[in-house]
């Protein structure tokens, strides 16, 4: 994924996910640079575990910012990342330059 924006209405929650394949015991660096526009909140989700919280209300002006964290994968070999953005008051979110490397 390249970039992406979600659709900004009134208190709703987009997603974007994906499952990929990973080695085994290995851990996998994840990286996003993301932004957000007037009012919302993004979350990240790596198996359905919250790992970051990239924004916050900021109702009328926008933030942006560069995510990162790591996941040690033991015995999986696949994970499902999950990115949420709530909307909240018509706010939408960006997310870019998505990278998974190990």
């Amino acid at each position: 994924i390249y970039s992406i924006r979600c659709y900004n209405s009134y208190y709703n929650n987009e997603y974007l996910e994906t499952t990929i394949d990973v080695p085994q015991y290995t851990y996998v660096a994840i990286s996003f640079n993301c932004r957000g526009e007037d009012d919302g909140d993004g979350y990240f989700y790596i198996d359905g575990s919250q790992y970051l919280n990239w924004g916050f209300d900021s109702y009328g002006s926008s933030w942006y910012s560069y995510q990162n964290t790591s996941y040690y994968t033991s015995s999986n070999s696949q994970i499902t990342l999950q990115w949420q953005y709530s909307t909240e008051s018509y706010g939408h979110g960006y997310l870019d330059n998505i990278q998974v490397t190990w």
